[in-house]
C-alpha cells in the first residue's frame, strides 16, 4: 500500500508539473551545507530515497551519481531513463554496494519512510569511504502520517558513533514543505528542538580512524 501511495503521488506531480523540476537541488547540496559545486567533482554520490526528479542531475562533474529507491524501476516509466544519473532499486536498510563505495551519501526528505532508521544509518556508515559525508534532511512527525512513520528530533541518537555530527540545524515546518523551510530560514531557537513538527538538517562525517 505504501508503494502504491508513493507512486500515485509522483504520477500526480508529473501530471501537474508536466516534467519534474529539479532546479532546487544544487542549492540544497551546496549552499545549505557549506559546499561548492566543485567539491563534488570527481566524487561518488549516492542519494537514498531519491524519488524521480533527478536530484543529482546538477552534479555533472561527479564520477558516479546514483539514486537508490525501492521504486526505481517504476520511475523509469516516468521519464527517468532520460536523466544522466543512474537509478538502482533498493532500500536504505540493505544498500546494494560494497564498503566504502561513496564519498557522499545523502537522504533528502526520505529517511522517515524506511522500516529501520538504525539499520539505515549503519548502512550509510558502511558504504561511505573514510572521511565521507552524509547529508540528511528529514521532516519530523508527532504521529503516523500516510506512508511516513513517527519521527522525532532525537533521531540522530540512532546514528552509530562512527558518524560524527558536524552540523545539525532544526527548522519549523513551512506550509509549503520541507525545502521551503530551509529556503525561508525558518530556524528554531536553541532549546526548541523537541515536541513539535519540524525539519532536521544534518551533516555527518565518517570517522577516518
Amino acid at each position: 500500500m505504501k508503494r502504491e501511495r508513493q507512486l500515485a503521488y509522483w504520477v500526480e506531480r508529473l501530471n501537474v508539473e508536466g516534467t519534474f523540476r529539479n532546479d532546487h537541488y544544487e542549492t540544497v547540496y551546496t549552499d545549505h551545507f557549506g559546499f561548492r559545486r566543485a567539491d563534488f567533482s570527481g566524487k561518488k554520490i549516492l542519494d537514498l530515497g531519491c524519488g524521480p526528479r533527478g536530484s543529482l542531475e546538477w552534479a555533472d562533474g561527479a564520477l558516479v551519481r546514483v539514486g537508490l529507491d525501492p521504486l526505481a524501476i517504476d520511475y523509469g516509466r516516468l521519464g527517468c531513463r532520460n536523466q544522466a544519473m543512474n537509478y538502482v532499486a533498493g532500500c536504505g536498510e540493505e544498500i546494494p554496494f560494497p564498503d566504502g563505495a561513496f564519498d557522499f551519501v545523502c537522504s533528502l526528505n526520505a529517511l522517515d519512510v524506511v522500516e529501520s532508521v538504525g539499520r539505515s544509518f549503519a548502512e550509510v556508515e558502511r558504504v561511505l569511504a573514510p572521511s565521507g559525508v552524509f547529508l540528511m534532511i528529514v521532516r519530523t512527525h508527532e504521529k503516523e502520517a500516510p506512508g511516513r512513520r513517527m519521527f522525532g528530533f532525537d533521531v540522530l541518537d540512532e546514528a552509530p558513533a562512527g558518524l560524527e555530527r558536524r552540523l545539525v540545524r532544526y527548522y519549523h515546518l513551512h506550509p509549503e514543505g520541507v525545502f521551503t523551510s530551509l529556503q525561508e530560514s525558518c530556524r528554531k531557537e536553541p532549546g526548541d528542538e523537541h515536541g513539535c513538527v519540524g525539519v532536521i538538517s544534518a551533516k555527518l562525517v565518517k570517522r577516518s580512524g
